[in-house]
């Protein structure tokens, strides 16, 4: 699947240069269309920047506090069919990405890894979405 380019709004003539004031997204986040992922400020104003379709983040190209020029890919994107039920479920994992587990007395641990089809991320047994992702396996 083809990465979107997240590129920087049109600055205008008078803006020469720019800078990323923050992210508010991380890589591995889900993102909807339309969604605020970066600010960045100018001479004269601060903007932000949206997400151009629903994805994951893949890479962040401009960290935070860099400062470029003219019309730069500030982030990548793997397009998606969004899933608010995935997001949730990413949310509760919480910021490992691995969701709590309980062991049952008497219960198998043998456990068979899988790859996602999506992001192609190692998966063990037993989870029913992949923890990067949130895609079904």
């Amino acid at each position: 699947m083809p990465l979107i380019d997240v590129h920087v709004p049109a600055l205008g003539e008078a803006a020469a240069e720019a800078r990323v004031l923050r992210w508010t997204c991380r890589v591995g986040d889900h993102v909807r269309a339309g969604q605020t992922i970066a600010e960045i400020e100018t001479e004269k104003a601060n903007i932000e920047v949206d997400a151009p379709a629903d994805g994951i983040i893949e890479s962040i190209l401009v960290p935070a506090d860099s400062i470029f020029r003219g019309d730069v890919v500030l982030a990548r994107l793997t397009p998606h069919a969004f899933d608010a039920n995935a997001v949730l479920a990413a949310d509760r994992r919480g910021p490992t990405g691995v969701e709590p587990m309980v062991r049952l007395p008497g219960a198998p641990t043998s456990q068979t890894q899988r790859r996602c089809k999506f992001c192609n991320a190692l998966e063990m047994s037993g989870r029913i979405d992949c923890a990067r992702c949130g895609a079904p396996l």
